[in-house]
Parts: structure tokens; sequence; C-alpha cells
């Protein structure tokens, strides 16, 4: 992905918009060994596709220059959120990316908008500091318990996920889910179903990660060749207060061959 100064970022759950406070700028006066001009540049990356909220966030100060030290032998350390701690030491600029991935209470927190700072510091220990703002969303309102995967295992490979299956080919079904600001230890019903019908049931407890796969140990097949469909309910009673009660249900189309 270029890593240029200005850069929209689509995934799938919504807009990424880089907004830029000055960062980058070119020292006013021409004497020499002035204070490095420090750059950001950010790349989000979303981990698992069915995870529409766990992104890795990769933060670059490659950008930066100075008049003096070649950009190689520049220094960075990172403040990953704005918050006047540094998370990183000094490091070298041949060490150009700083990984990091939120979690849900940071993401939570934010109301949608993240800071990262970063100092660089040259030769001379001369140092600048940028500062960059960019948006994340749209996020589920919480508390909010939704589905964002049905899977269809089959054999032994738990990450297994298909959607073509064989006449008597024997199937797992799962669901991955996110629980958004659901107090931990929630328990909540989980319903399976092929073509409307109940072919299993169980309770599950919310968590606080992003991203949780469970199942209900339920094995199926078909009989026919044809079209059909999965369906996992998450609290199929509204026993959870949710700020929406309609994103509960994901279905899935399953075709199946001789």
């Amino acid at each position: 992905m270029p890593r240029t100064g200005f850069t929209l970022l689509r995934i799938m759950v919504g807009l990424f918009l880089l907004a830029f406070i000055g960062c980058g700028d070119e020292p006013a006066s021409g004497n020499l060994d002035e204070d490095p001009v420090a750059d950001i540049d950010l790349d989000i990356s979303q981990l698992l596709p069915y995870c529409p909220y766990w992104y890795r966030l990769t933060f670059y100060a490659t950008g930066s220059t100075d008049d003096v030290t070649p950009s190689d032998d520049l220094e960075v350390r990172w403040d990953r959120e704005n918050d006047g701690d540094w998370d990183t030491d000094w490091q070298p600029m041949w060490w150009p990316e700083y990984y990091y991935t939120p979690d849900m209470d940071e993401l939570l927190g934010i109301d949608s908008t993240w800071a990262v700072r970063c100092e660089v510091r040259d030769e001379a220990h001369n140092v600048s500091e940028c500062v960059e703002e960019f948006h994340m969303g749209p996020f589920p309102v919480a508390p909010d318990i939704l589905p964002t995967r049905v899977q269809i295992k089959v054999g032994s490979d738990i990450d297994s996920d298909v959607d073509t299956l064989h006449v008597d080919e024997s199937f797992e079904m799962s669901h991955t889910y996110l629980c958004w600001g659901v107090p931990v230890g929630q328990e909540h019903e989980i319903h399976y179903l092929i073509d409307g019908e109940l072919i299993g049931e169980c309770t599950r407890n919310c968590s606080d990660h992003l991203c949780v796969t469970t199942g209900c140990g339920y094995t199926s097949s078909f009989e026919e060749p044809g079209q059909h469909t999965a369906t996992v309910i998450l609290d199929p009673d509204n026993f959870i207060e949710e700020s929406d009660e309609t994103n509960n249900e994901l279905t899935k189309t399953l075709t199946v061959i001789q």
C-alpha cells in the first residue's frame, strides 16, 4: 500500500480517513543542523475477514528528514495513543515499522478517533515531534452482540469453512461472534438452524475479545443435492438488552452436490 501523506483506506467496516495536523513541515530557517522533520504514515489492516473490528495498525516514520543526519541514521520513538507515555524506546529508523493491535476497551473509548505521536531524533540529539489523528469506524453502538460468520467445518481441519458440500458429507456448524460492550461473562443462547429448522442450541458467555469462534457441537449432513441455508441466531429471546436487536442473526447459503 502506498505510504503517502494523504491516504484514504477503506476496509469492510467503513472509511478510515487520516487527518494530518502539521507534520512533515520543513524548518523555517536555512541554518544548518536544524531539528529534524518528523512525519508519520499509517497502514490499517484487518487481521481476519470475518473479524471486522480486529485491526492491526502499522505506523511508519520513514518520511522523516533532517538537514544533516541521513534518514537511515535518525531515531524514532512512539506514543501509540498520544497519552504522554512512550510505548517504545528510541529505535533506529532502519526499523521503520511499529505494529499495534487495539483491544476492545481501547476502541470503545476512542469515539472513532485515534491519535498517535512520535518523536524523531538526529545525531546531534535535536528532536522534533509529530502527532496525527485518524478516524475509524463506524463501530456498533454498545452494548451489542452480533454474529460475524457462520462457519461450516468438514473433516478434521478446525479452520475449514466451506459453502459447497457433497450429499451425505458430514459437517459441523459453528460461528464467530462479537460482544461489543456487553459485560464479560454475560450468558446468551445460540440457535443453529438449517433451512429454518432448529438443529441445535447451546449457551455461551460473552468475552472481551474482538473475535470469538465457538460452536454447539452439532453435526449434520444433507441427503439430497440443492441449495440450503445455515443460520445462527444469538440471544434469540432478546434476554440481553442491546442497542440493536436486529443484527443477531446471520445466514449462509450452502450448495450441496452429488
